[in-house]
C-alpha cells in the first residue's frame, strides 16, 4: 500500500509539473483514497516507523508543491496585470489618436 501511494505521489507532482490538471486531479483523488484504505485498519508495530517516514516525505513533497504552485500563480498574476496596463495603454493611445489631428488632417 505504501509503494501505491509514493508511486501514485510521483505521478501526481509529474502531472503538475507538465500542467496535466485532469490527470493530476485523478491522481489526487486516487492517493487519497489509498491514505484512507491505509488506516481502516491498525497499523502493526513493525509497519508504524515505515508509514511515518512515507507520510513525512509525502507531507514535504506536498509543501514544496505548493511554494512552487504559488510561485506560478504569482508569475501568472503578474503576467495577466501586464496585460491588463498594456491593453489599458493600448486602448488611451486609440482614444488620443483619433483625437489628435494626424499630418494630413493639418494640410
Amino acid at each position: 500500500m505504501l509503494r501505491q501511494i509514493t508511486d501514485l505521489n510521483i505521478e501526481f507532482r509529474e502531472a503538475v509539473g507538465v500542467g496535466d490538471w485532469e490527470a493530476a486531479t485523478e491522481l489526487e483523488t486516487r492517493r487519497r483514497a489509498a491514505l484512507q484504505r491505509l488506516f481502516e485498519r491498525p497499523l502493526e508495530d513493525g509497519a508504524r516507523q515505515k508509514v511515518l517516514n512515507a507520510l513525512t516525505e509525502l507531507l514535504q513533497s506536498d509543501q514544496a508543491l505548493a511554494r512552487s504552485l504559488e510561485t506560478a500563480r504569482d508569475h501568472c498574476s503578474e503576467q495577466i496585470t501586464r496585460m491588463q496596463l498594456g491593453r489599458h495603454a493600448t486602448n488611451s493611445y486609440r482614444e488620443t489618436g483619433m483625437m489628435v489631428p494626424g499630418p494630413k488632417m493639418m494640410q
